[in-house]
């Protein structure tokens, strides 16, 4: 007899190229993963050097470039390149480039994107090393400090007048987080008498419920309003809205001039000339306030995150309304001001001359023969009022640009 030999049949063969292509995919991942963690430790390795390096240049010169966020042996200053040394030729396995940050001189922070997207840093603030999802980019700014037990990052407009918009990936093992929105504060009215500009909406879960957090969450910080023109005529510009997630701050109120109420906004701005005196009131949403039209022309303040604008007397000589007062907020570690309303402008046509100060120090004053102080940036502020725009040199004031800032325990 014939013997016979057993083929395969096709489900046993289906079966044997399955195993095949899962022990290929094991391979294939763990090769993956050994390569990542080769890359990732010569990133490490790498910032390690560049961190000596800046560390040396400081105790001889007692200070660190300043510079904004730079990819190093790319387009950092010669001052940074001076300062790193050999250092300047290290490069990310990736062929992207290591990044340097120093904003006054005092402390610096340089990071590399690791293999899983995170951000790996170090802050001298801190002498700590840590991941981190705070990136700059999209028009945005962002720096990063520790607090205690604490990480912050900070989001600001790379310029501050104009908006911009980012991704913020949540760290992985962080799962709830606390923020504080600003929006940005609204621009003062021109003409004599004009309107201080409102602050921006402030919104915050510091020190009460915690926000659930998974994923990637868009940022956006807005810009502070332009100061309001008289040719072509217009009152102060609105303030553009700061956004965390789902979550939206209100850009503030443009200040008015020439007798009509203010725009409504975050905490919307003062106006002037008006047959009432109501001034820039607090929170979100709300109309702009008004000065008095006769016989002192004064005006009214922008409202700030923490109370009304002032309003104007309607006395002869009487003094134009300060801005609302802002609120102060300790998420960064700091007590810091924020969303003051802007003062309103002095009436310099009656040689009065009794502008409004800005709210709580961070809200531009209004102007008397001179030109009215900005919002103070990255506080959401209103700018001041002005006295007689055009006529006498006096501009309104901007109006200051916004900010988001997010707090989680370091994971």
């Amino acid at each position: 007899m014939r013997n016979y030999r057993k083929s395969f049949t096709l489900i046993e063969l289906l079966v044997v190229i399955a195993i095949i292509g899962i022990l290929a995919g094991i391979l294939i991942v763990s090769m993956s993963n050994a390569t990542n963690s080769a890359n990732d430790a010569k990133r490490k390795a790498d910032l390690n050097q560049i961190v000596k390096s800046l560390l040396i240049y400081n105790a001889s010169n007692s200070t660190y470039p300043v510079s904004s966020t730079c990819n190093i042996g790319s387009n950092c200053s010669s001052a940074v390149n001076t300062a790193l040394g050999d250092s300047i030729n290290a490069r990310d396995p990736s062929g992207t480039y290591y990044t340097y940050y120093s904003a006054d001189g005092t402390n610096f922070i340089v990071s590399s994107v690791m293999s899983n997207g995170q951000v790996y840093e170090y802050d001298s603030a801190s002498s700590q090393y840590s991941n981190s999802s705070c990136v700059s980019g999209g028009g945005l700014t962002c720096t990063s400090s520790i607090d205690g037990l604490y990480t912050i990052h900070k989001y600001t407009t790379t310029v501050e007048s104009v908006t911009g918009t980012t991704t913020w990936v949540v760290p992985t093992g962080v799962t709830e987080v606390e923020y504080l929105i600003v929006a940005g504060g609204g621009g003062g009215g021109p003409d004599m008498s004009g309107g201080g500009g409102g602050a921006g909406g402030l919104l915050t879960n510091y020190g009460g419920t915690k926000l659930a957090a998974s994923g990637s969450i868009s940022v956006t910080v807005g810009a502070g309003g332009a100061r309001g023109t008289q040719t072509p005529y217009h009152g102060g510009y609105n303030g553009s809205n700061s956004i965390f997630g789902s979550i939206i701050a209100i850009g503030g109120g443009g200040g008015a001039a020439n007798g009509y109420a203010g725009n409504a906004g975050g905490s919307a701005g003062g106006s002037q000339r008006t047959t009432s005196k109501t001034a820039g009131t607090s929170g979100q949403g709300n109309a702009g306030g008004s000065g008095i039209n006769s016989p002192s022309y004064s005006s009214g303040g922008g409202g700030g995150a923490g109370g009304a604008g002032g309003d104007g007397t309607a006395v002869v000589g009487g003094y134009s309304g300060a801005g609302g007062i802002g609120l102060a907020n300790s998420i960064t570690g700091q007590s810091v001001m924020y969303a003051g309303g802007g003062g309103g402008g002095g009436d310099t046509y009656g040689n009065r001359n009794h502008a409004g100060a800005g709210g709580s120090g961070v809200g531009g004053d209004g102007c008397e023969s001179s030109i009215a102080e900005n919002g103070t940036p990255n506080t959401g502020s209103g700018g001041g009022g002005s006295g007689r725009y055009g006529s006498s040199g006096e501009t309104a004031g901007s109006g200051g640009s916004g900010i988001v800032i997010i707090r989680y325990l370091t994971p």
